[in-house]
């Protein structure tokens, strides 16, 4: 009998069931009993499949709680949340009771050994969606810092939808130190924006710029109807983005060792791509720029120099007729105009 893998617990039967329980039955009437729950944007999941990547702002130890109780069952029925495993598993009772109530995974935080690296790459690939928060800590005094790197690393890796959640009020409700929501009730909402995906070509940063972008506008406007300016695709070759999403896929480690790692084959590409390029259009800057040699701008696209090579051509014609030499360049010259 073969070895228990140490994701077979996310599979079984009877652990799905006990979360419910401790979801649905148990936490789910805690976090709505003491904070006024609001979820817009519900609509942007319809046709959500795992695996999936969901990704959140991180200012409270209600945040967790929020994004389990307040989205559909279907979408969280198989979730498993990321964890520091520094703070959730080291004490036997926290750990086990983590596992219940979050389906949670160890994240070391940190450049230590990290026992659990690739169990990431893992779960996806065996259809378990995940939660991340990509602060990597609680925001301490409410404003959303730079999402890491490392939540679109994986989607870009292994080709997976990010699900973007802003969690408005959490930090009011349950600032860190807390250790139960504050009296009264108060107000906090959950906001589900439309399903991002990596672009054909597009790097590491950009994607993770457009996700953050999207979940600090959330944040802002307070609705997931928000437009998010389109990034331009980035100037890199397939080759990089496929030997990174290569890598990926033959050692499972790579996305979650370094969160850079994934994309740093294609940045490089993009950058000597880019470089190139500016070099063969900086040896014809009249040509790149639609301005001739004498800085007139060539507004009709060429007509200017054409003209001035016909009549010089013209004009050697003419001198070499006057000469006695040959009169088929002049006939040359003169018919195509």
């Amino acid at each position: 009998m073969r070895a228990a893998r140490r994701t077979d617990r996310y599979h079984w039967a009877w652990h799905r069931w006990a979360r419910y329980v401790a979801q649905r039955l148990i936490l789910r009437p805690i976090v709505f009993s003491t904070t006024r729950v609001t979820v817009t944007g519900e609509g942007n999941l319809e046709g959500l499949r795992p695996p999936f990547v969901v990704v959140a702002n991180h200012s409270s130890h209600l945040d967790a709680p929020l994004v389990i109780t307040a989205l559909p069952w279907r979408v969280t029925r198989h979730l498993a949340t990321a964890v520091a495993a520094d703070y959730f598993y080291r004490q036997a009772w926290r750990r086990t009771l983590t596992s219940f109530f979050f389906n949670s995974y160890p994240v070391e935080r940190g450049r230590g050994k990290k026992r659990e690296a690739g169990l990431s790459v893992t779960l996806l690939r065996e259809n378990i969606p995940l939660a991340i928060f990509p602060e990597g800590t609680r925001s301490r005094t409410g404003e959303m810092a730079p999402f890491t790197p490392g939540a679109a690393a994986l989607a870009r890796a292994l080709r997976v939808p990010l699900v973007p959640l802003a969690l408005v009020g959490a930090h009011d409700a349950m600032p860190p130190g807390a250790s139960w929501p504050k009296p009264g009730r108060l107000p906090v909402k959950v906001i589900i924006g439309k399903p991002i995906e990596a672009r054909r070509g597009e790097n590491l940063p950009d994607l993770n710029e457009r996700l953050t972008t999207q979940v600090r506008h959330m944040l802002t406007n307070q609705t997931p109807y928000v437009v998010v300016p389109e990034s331009a695709p980035s100037a890199s070759s397939g080759h990089g983005e496929d030997q990174a999403d290569d890598d990926a896929a033959r050692g499972g480690d790579k996305p979650t060792e370094g969160a850079g790692d994934p994309g740093g084959t294609a940045d490089d590409d993009a950058a000597r791509s880019g470089s190139m390029t500016g070099e063969v259009r900086g040896d014809h800057p009249a040509q790149a720029s639609g301005t001739d040699e004498d800085g007139t701008k060539d507004a009709s696209g060429g007509r200017w120099r054409r003209w001035r090579r016909r009549g010089r051509t013209r004009d050697h014609t003419t001198s070499e007729a006057a000469t006695g030499g040959p009169d088929d360049g002049g006939e040359e010259a003169g018919g195509h105009r």
